[in-house]
């Protein structure tokens, strides 16, 4: 049971820091910037072909500015991008809100309307859900022990 009160609060966390962790992977793309030698040493160098693999080799790790390591940054990202997509406009929306402005469901109610405070946490559960079955299925997280 412990694992999966660990794979729920490490879903919730990326949710909260996908702001960060989207500027993180932006930043080391941009800052990866070193120029590869080829030709044994000789000086030749191919910034193009260095670029490409740079953007298509997946970036381990990076970490926040609050010194937290996320691991798989851009699959994480992914669970995100299809969560997110998963819903309705007006769900996105109230999710975004909650997760990214950091609003508690009383404040969405009030600025929504529309919408119970129970409502809101039944779709907030649902989310999460689906964050943790995709983060699951991506080896992200582990929800029973081995």
């Amino acid at each position: 049971m412990e694992r999966r009160k660990a794979a729920y609060k490490e879903v919730d966390k990326i949710f909260y820091e996908e702001r960060a962790i989207r500027q993180a992977v932006r930043a080391r793309r941009e800052d990866s910037g070193a120029v590869h030698v080829i030709g044994g040493g000789h000086g030749i160098s191919d910034p193009t072909g260095s670029a490409a693999v740079r953007r298509a080799t997946p970036l381990q790790s990076v970490t926040l500015a609050t010194g937290r390591v996320i691991y798989k940054p851009e699959s994480w990202l992914y669970v995100c991008d299809v969560c997110y997509g998963r819903m309705s406009e007006q769900e996105a929306r109230i999710l975004r809100l909650y997760y990214s402005r950091r609003m508690s469901p009383v404040e969405i109610v009030v600025k929504i309307g529309g919408y119970s405070k129970r409502a809101i946490y039944y779709l907030l559960r649902r989310f999460r859900s689906y964050g943790v079955e995709l983060a699951c299925q991506l080896g992200l997280v582990k929800v029973w022990e081995d």
